[in-house]
């Protein structure tokens, strides 16, 4: 009896204990909408109109913020300093000098320049009488329309005749234009009839004071060929002739055509081969030596300026480092505080030089005897007030005959005989002078100078056209304004009596990249490196303006600005990827490693219908907008299908399905957050 009670107790708890399973099974999907209602996001109607605005399609990417790096200080090769006028720690202003220089070193540097720019013109006049081939390819990816040029047809006469030697359409659309009144907004059907009776959609791109743009998706249409084009109901707008909507044109300068890869029809990448040309006027090797000869005169320009200034400037605002006291390229007190230091230039010629000091002090007491004392030197540089020579510093005397003319056989006027100290001299009559002029710096027993014209320059001497700038006060003012290239151009043949360069000579060029004498770092500005996919790196341009958003920031947009782009990717994925660094202000509170997004506008459409982005909902393959409320649930219903456009991320283009001012409703879920990948962030078209 008491093991059958037992088994009754036993077998009640067993019932009693499914129940409670059963009835913890039913309640679960309640408990869980419990928690979902309690805890999970909670949707809003939101309702709008369509509306009239713009949109602008922008490149996105994503990346940390790093403080700028240091911009250093170089000094040109040879070029000796004579004080440090910062310290270490120092904060100093663009254009704040730094440290002074010695003006025979850069004078020095200069005559060497001009070398380096001689013997580099003429290994380009050589390269100019070479023919090599050159392939022109496509700067971005698109279709090939047109295809004018043949395999041997002369470069310039197909650019005189057609424009170009193909065409290219970037974004496979084709278009007509009209003029014609009519209410027909942006984003309007319209039909095209061709020739053949075949009839397709087009849209309206634009209509300014009746003049409309009308766009169709090109399926393979001739340029020029002519269209009917009517309204959706069958009004008559005109006839006009197709041309490619948004084109790019293969163009050359000279040369002749040796194949052709183009084929009209065929869809091109960005870098690939359209033609490849022979006897081209501007081959690959000329090219690069015209690059390197704009370094050159850039780095002449700066020689100018630094002997002019007699100072090393900042580059930028910033924090002083890198300042050596001991530095190798400071002059001891010894070394500038000279007025007058005989050197002997050369034992075959038996001549003592005479190099004037930093200052350019002019000796007080002439080393040589007789009544005036003589200094022939080769003009180089012409200003309003100075010219620059190239002195030999031959000592001998001068006299004056009976008409008060200069005789100047007691000095040595040989211009292979020149060395090359290259000083200024301020003069008063400095237009009666040439470049190439053989010219005698004439001291008296007080040290004071004329300037005499000993042999005129030789007739294929070009002579200086002078620095349009003039000459400030007396020294090498007014740079702002001068053509450099024109102005060097002007000085070929002025050094070593326009002797041609040996061939070691020419091999010996100057160096373009000097010694970092100190570093000023920006204490303002942040970069921000962001990349972007092949396809979309052609429409990014240095110097472009940009916005940055720093999250860390409470969200707040920096105006940047575009200051690399890299031309050359890294592969991924079978995609090549770009880098493109931005520059931006420091904020107050802005730390090194934030987080930042960058948005670079590339294009903007005016007047168009927009929506909001979270009032498109895809249903399969259609996108549609609910267009009004159920009575009942509250929830939107009617959907009606959309065309979009191009979107901004916010707002999306509605090009057909909706009209100005249609109601529309779409739930909102607060505690969503939007995925702003790279790759939903890049620009869209419809």
């Amino acid at each position: 009896m008491e093991k059958a009670k037992k088994k009754r107790i036993k077998k009640v708890i067993s019932w009693v204990a499914m129940a409670l399973v059963v009835a913890m099974l039913a309640a679960m999907p309640l408990i869980a909408q419990q928690e979902a209602e309690a805890d999970g996001p909670v949707a809003s109607i939101l309702s709008g109109a369509v509306e009239m605005g713009s949109l602008t399609a922008s490149l996105r990417g994503g990346g940390t913020l790093t403080a700028r790096k240091g911009e250093t200080v170089e000094l040109p090769d040879g070029v000796k300093i004579t004080e440090f006028l910062v310290k270490n720690g120092e904060l100093v202003t663009e254009g704040q000098p730094l440290a002074t220089v010695d003006k025979v070193s850069v004078m020095t540097a200069i005559v060497q320049v001009q070398e380096t720019l001689n013997a580099l013109q003429k290994e380009m006049a050589d390269v100019r009488k070479q023919t090599v081939s050159s392939t022109i390819s496509a700067t971005a990816g698109g279709r090939v329309k047109a295809v004018y040029a043949q395999a041997g047809d002369s470069v310039q006469d197909i650019m005189l005749k057609y424009g170009a030697l193909a065409v290219l359409s970037l974004d496979g659309l084709m278009a007509v234009e009209l003029d014609q009144p009519t209410a027909l907004a942006t984003g309007d059907s319209v039909n095209l009839e061709f020739s053949d009776g075949k009839t397709v959609t087009g849209r309206v791109e634009s209509n300014l004071d009746s003049h409309l743009i009308i766009t169709v998706e090109d399926e393979g249409y001739a340029i020029g060929e002519s269209v009917t084009v009517t309204t959706s109901d069958g009004q008559m707008l005109g006839i006009a002739p197709l041309y490619v909507h948004n084109a790019w044109k293969a163009t050359a300068v000279s040369g002749t055509v040796s194949t052709v890869r183009a084929v009209e029809e065929r869809t091109v990448y960005a870098g690939g081969a359209l033609f490849t040309l022979k006897d081209t006027e501007f081959p690959a090797d000329l090219e690069a030596l015209s690059s390197q000869h704009r370094e050159y005169e850039a780095l002449m320009q700066r020689l100018f300026r630094m002997h002019e200034s007699g100072t090393l400037t900042a580059p930028c605002d910033g924090q002083v480092s890198g300042v050596e006291e001991d530095s190798p390229y400071l002059l001891s007190g010894e070394e500038t505080d000279w007025e007058a230091q005989p050197l002997a230039a050369s034992e075959e010629t038996g001549w003592t030089v005479m190099l004037l000091s930093a200052e350019e002090t002019a000796p007080t007491e002439p080393e040589y005897t007789g009544t005036y004392t003589g200094f022939p030197g080769k003009v180089t540089h012409i200003g309003s007030t100075e010219i620059i020579t190239v002195m030999s510093e031959v000592g001998g005397t001068v006299t004056k005959d009976e008409e008060g003319k200069w005789d100047f056989s007691q000095i040595d006027l040989n211009p292979e005989h020149m060395l090359h100290s290259g000083l200024p001299f301020t003069v008063e009559n400095a237009a009666a002078f040439s470049i190439g002029d053989i010219i005698v710096v004439i001291y008296d027993e007080n040290g004071d100078y004329t300037v005499e014209v000993a042999q005129k320059a030789q007739p294929d001497i070009p002579s200086s056209p002078g620095f349009p700038g003039g000459m400030g006060g007396g020294g090498m003012g007014g740079f702002g304004g001068i053509d450099i290239s024109g102005m060097l151009g002007s000085l070929m043949g002025g050094f070593g009596g326009g002797a041609a360069a040996s061939q070691q000579e020419e091999q010996a060029l100057f160096p373009l990249e000097g010694d970092v004498l100190l570093t000023v770092t920006p204490q303002d500005a942040m970069t921000l490196t962001i990349t972007l996919d092949e396809q979309d790196i052609a429409g990014v341009q240095v110097g472009q303006l940009a916005e940055v958003k720093v999250e860390a920031l409470r969200g707040q947009v920096f105006e940047a600005e575009v200051t690399t782009v890299s031309v050359k990717g890294t592969n991924s994925g079978g995609s090549s990827k770009f880098a493109v660094t931005l520059e931006l202000p420091k904020a107050a509170d802005m730390l090194d490693g934030m987080s930042a997004a960058a948005s670079i506008p590339l294009y903007s459409k005016l007047d168009v219908l927009t929506v909001p982005v979270e009032a498109l909902t895809e249903q399969g393959a259609k996108t549609v907008v609910y267009t009004a409320l159920d009575a009942k649930t509250g929830d939107p219903t009617a959907p009606v299908e959309v065309t979009i456009g191009m979107s901004d991320g916010l707002h999306a283009e509605i090009l057909s399905g909706l009209k100005l001012g249609d109601p529309f409703y779409y739930s909102y879920y607060d505690t969503l957050e939007l995925d702003t990948s790279a790759e939903e962030a890049r620009y869209s078209f419809g």
